[in-house]
């Protein structure tokens, strides 16, 4: 399996609205993201290991409403797989908050992992956007996430919507 940056505990998401991208001010709508559009970038570690994959990003669904408990987006991968990051509610564009996650990139060699939702959110979404989300998640547990093995690291990542 590969590792993943230090802590997939700042989860950046998607939010519904205008999409600023994390960059702000003026110049390219790329400046401030860490990955490129159509693209979930992932770094950090597991168990004991460094991680870095890059997946091709095929969709995106954002559910991000009062009605929607917990908030959802699910982030479909080219190749097969898909990243799923919750929060416990509605997040303004550009906002962050708690979060938890699951990624299953096993189509591509890559990990399937997540936390369990008895755990609550013991990630973060750092940016929630139109565009995309950057997050950091930890704690993790081999899938189905609420009976798999512990797993020890700590992932960051950047997904943008094609």
């Amino acid at each position: 399996m590969r590792r993943i940056c230090d802590a997939l505990v700042a989860l950046a998401w998607l939010s519904a609205g205008a999409g600023c991208g994390g960059g702000g001010g003026s110049g390219s709508p790329d400046a401030g993201w860490p990955c490129q559009p159509g693209e979930l970038s992932l770094s950090g570690e597991l168990d004991g290991a460094p991680f870095s994959a890059v997946y091709a990003v095929a969709g995106e669904v954002v559910e991000n409403s009062a009605a929607a408990s917990p908030c959802r987006a699910t982030v479909y991968l080219a190749e097969g797989g898909r990243l799923v990051l919750e929060w416990p509610t509605p997040l303004a564009e550009g906002g962050a908050g708690e979060a938890r996650g699951e990624l299953n990139a096993q189509a591509q060699g890559g990990p399937a992992l997540g936390n369990c939702d008895a755990q609550g959110f013991p990630g973060r979404i750092g940016l929630f956007s139109a565009e995309g989300v950057e997050f950091e998640l930890s704690d993790f547990h081999e899938l189905p996430a609420c009976g798999g093995a512990s797993r020890t690291g700590s992932l960051r990542g950047c997904a943008r919507f094609p």
